[in-house]
């Protein structure tokens, strides 16, 4: 969704409420559902690196977008789906640490 509404255009200011929306919702991914079943030593510090590793995912890109100035109209949407399969592949190992999200696809219930 982000991907495909990227505004086309090099003007900072059309750009900005746009990524401002995309931050937000990005940033509430590394909040959001942190419970699961009780967690041994092992799983808490193993919930903790993958959190720290989404954490700085979205810091990474945050950096990026701070002095960002587009060269051409497209640049700025490819640039957001870049940041889009970055985050997820982080995202999907931390809700892995909570949901194991490959047994539920498996059709697995343990």
């Amino acid at each position: 969704m982000f991907h495909r509404s990227a505004p086309q255009t090099t003007d900072p200011k059309a750009l900005c409420g746009h990524y401002r929306m995309m931050d937000a919702y990005i940033h509430h991914l590394s909040a959001e559902r942190q419970y699961g079943k009780p967690a041994d030593d092992i799983q808490k510090q193993n919930r903790q690196t993958a959190l720290g590793n989404l954490q700085k995912v979205i810091a990474d890109y945050q950096k990026r977008f701070a002095s960002f100035r587009p060269t051409t109209a497209e640049l700025y949407g490819t640039e957001v789906g870049a940041v889009i399969q970055s985050v997820l592949i982080v995202w999907v190992q931390h809700r892995n640490c909570y949901v194991d999200i490959n047994r539920i696809l498996e059709g697995g219930s343990k």
